[in-house]
């Protein structure tokens, strides 16, 4: 979400801040909160060996504290190329009617928050409210939006939008998926 994340960590004493990657802000401690910046990180590493360090006036060097391990994922999240595919549980799945289940799959480059997942799906012309779309993810990583068509009404479903943000936060706003049934 951010290459420059801030880190705050506690001294009890005043001193110089040494830190095994570069870093803005303070370079000397306070008594209490520190917040530090990292700088020059690189996109999908994981920094697992990072140490903070403060020494005193009088030249005494504290424990080194080990920043827990992270990483920088910048990348937005993409649905697999033809993975996106919608079935109905008729004998027609390219159609759907009336109490009707459909199912949209698809898969993605990463994992996703399936809370925060939104599609703007129509059945024929007629739009289903995301209140009554079901998310859901698989054991392969597979997921899918589910509903029951309410209307009566037959048609094509298609996906005209679809919004997604994976577990860094990053968002991808995918208009007009192509699907396959």
């Amino acid at each position: 979400y951010t290459d420059t994340p801030d880190y705050t960590f506690y001294s009890s004493e005043a001193g110089s801040i040494t830190c095994s990657h570069a870093f803005t802000g303070a370079s000397n401690a306070i008594y209490g909160d520190i917040t530090i910046t990292f700088s020059s990180l690189s996109n999908d590493l994981t920094y697992n060996d990072i140490t903070i360090t403060v020494t005193d006036a009088t030249g005494n060097i504290s424990d080194a504290l080990t920043v827990s391990s992270f990483t920088v994922d910048l990348n937005n999240p993409e649905i697999v190329v033809g993975t996106a595919n919608v079935t109905s549980n008729n004998a027609n799945t390219a159609l759907a009617k009336e109490s009707d289940t459909v199912t949209l799959t698809f898969g993605t480059n990463e994992r996703i928050d399936v809370d925060a997942l939104s599609l703007v799906i129509k059945c024929g012309e007629v739009p289903i409210h995301n209140d009554y779309i079901t998310y859901s993810t698989d054991a392969t990583g597979a997921y899918s939006a589910s509903f029951t068509v309410q209307s009566d009404t037959t048609g094509v479903v298609t996906v005209s939008e679809v919004v997604m943000t994976d577990m860094a936060g990053n968002q991808t706003n995918i208009t007009n998926l192509s699907l396959s049934s």
